[in-house]
């Protein structure tokens, strides 16, 4: 079946060879001018959504960066102390992990004083 196909694609292909071949060139200038008019008409079509495209992109970067901001923690939020960082990064604080509920106890008992 595919050499069926190739050889009926060759027999179009050299049919159509030959009719451009014969064109009069009054036709050939008619074609051509047809065939900038739609080449102009297509690079103006591009050019219009070239400010749509703009402004997609602008709306888009916009909402990204409202999202973004309204995410970030509020200003007035204070950073860990060091001290807190040091605990947490020491071997010791899994191992008061471990012993949670007696830490939970002693912290109610401080309380109560």
């Amino acid at each position: 079946m595919k050499e069926t196909e190739k050889r009926i694609a060759e027999q179009a292909r050299a049919l159509l060879e030959r009719k451009v071949e014969n064109i009069d060139a009054a036709t050939r200038s008619r074609l051509n001018r047809i065939r900038q008019q739609a080449l102009e008409h297509a690079r103006g079509r591009r050019r219009q959504w070239l400010p749509a495209g703009l402004v997609a992109a602008t709306a888009a970067l916009v909402l990204t960066l409202a999202v973004v901001l309204r995410t970030s923690p509020p200003p007035d939020a204070e950073p860990a102390p060091l001290e807190d960082l040091d605990l947490l990064a020491s071997s010791e604080s899994l191992d008061m992990l471990a012993d949670l509920e007696f830490y939970v106890w002693l912290e109610g008992e401080l309380e109560k004083g």
